[in-house]
């Protein structure tokens, strides 16, 4: 099961960029995947846009994950 969560980086503020920098992320959009332990999946990091059927193979990656 997977539980959508969103961090709003437009202000790019101090706390946006300590957030970005933490991930490795230059801006939006980034949508990043984290296990059920609250563990960053880091090879699983999207930047930019993607086409619908691609997202949803990434997506079903991300749930077979070990």
């Amino acid at each position: 099961q997977l539980q959508p969560l969103q961090a709003d980086v437009t202000a790019n503020d101090e706390i946006d960029q300590a957030l970005m920098q933490r991930f490795g992320i230059v801006g939006p959009p980034a949508i990043l995947f984290f296990d059920r332990r609250g563990v960053h999946m880091g090879d699983y990091k999207l930047v930019g846009y993607f086409k619908p059927d691609e997202f949803s193979d990434h997506l079903q990656r991300v749930i077979d994950a070990p």
